[in-house]
């Protein structure tokens, strides 16, 4: 019995100790140690006060280590390893059902290698006869892939919501590529030499109702850079070269601007979770082309 009572006599404490030790500053107002992120740090995102969004560790405000992310019910979203405030290493995806998305490795700011599964945790299987694959990050084939094609394969590309994002194949003994928005209009046609090597390009550009249904942008829309961040204390300089972060703290534009607008650079594009998935590069004030990741 008096066992029984110093146990429950520390309870208290040890609540009270674990409340002390999480979602703390540093002495420059750095997070440090362990957060729990929810509705009250973030309004903006539509959960309530005491729901959590994230938790993991934070090491000078960059997140480190293991870090769970949270649907708005309460589910599991993202399990994933951080360095440095980037992903890099193993993680898995969920839907809101429960079941597993996506299971793979993060490197260098991208995904490594990965599974990815319907949303009756069945397995979604690549069939490498026919060259289809389901990606959640779109990423044109490699110069070598397309080199060793027989003339009877096909490449397929997929959007995160499944809908083809890149068809290729062998036209007229011309391997020819197709890309598509979202939307299913017609983004580009590409045509390469027999070593892989785009020898053509024509973009198409999309109806308006395509981007106003689905968020997409065209590719001849201008990037404006003043309302990003600058690091180090260093001004928008409008009228040349910009290094500016989003508000996450990433990367997202990097080149040389004119009257405020990406003139020659580069355009960085990530998914909810941080996860770098497209590198546009921007040549005359325009969309050029897809950099490699």
């Amino acid at each position: 019995m008096r066992i029984f009572m110093m146990i429950l006599c520390c309870i208290p404490f040890l609540s009270i100790g674990q409340r002390d030790t999480i979602n703390q500053y540093g002495p420059k107002g750095h997070k440090q140690g362990y957060w729990i992120v929810t509705g009250k740090y973030k309004p903006d995102k539509g959960y309530c006060d005491t729901c959590r969004i994230e938790e993991g560790f934070f090491i000078d405000s960059r997140k480190e280590g293991l870090w769970k992310k949270y649907y708005l019910n309460g589910g599991i979203r993202l399990e994933g390893t951080y360095v440095n405030n980037r992903p890099n290493g193993p993680y898995k995806k969920f839907y809101q059902s429960g079941c597993v998305m996506e299971i793979g490795d993060f490197s260098t700011q991208s995904r490594s290698s990965f599974e990815r599964f319907k949303d009756d945790c069945n397995l979604i299987k690549s069939s490498f006869g026919s060259k289809d694959i389901l990606s959640s990050k779109f990423e044109e084939p490699k110069d070598k892939e397309i080199s060793n094609l027989a003339k009877k394969d096909t490449i397929k590309y997929f959007h995160s919501d499944s809908t083809l994002a890149y068809k290729a194949f062998f036209l007229n003994d011309v391997f020819t590529a197709y890309r598509y928005y979202r939307c299913g209009d017609l983004r580009s046609i590409i045509e390469y030499d027999s070593l892989g090597n785009v020898t053509s390009t024509q973009e198409v550009e999309a109806s308006k109702g395509c981007f106003k249904l689905n968020g997409e942008k065209s590719d001849k829309e201008r990037l404006w850079g003043g309302n990003g961040n600058l690091k180090n204390g260093k001004s928008f300089n409008p009228e040349g070269y910009n290094k500016i972060y989003n508000k996450e703290d990433e990367l997202w534009l990097d080149g040389n601007f004119s009257e405020g607008y990406l003139w020659e650079g580069k355009h960085y594009q990530y998914d909810s979770d941080g996860i770098l998935e497209k590198i546009e590069v921007w040549k005359n004030g325009s969309y050029h082309s897809d950099a490699a990741l």
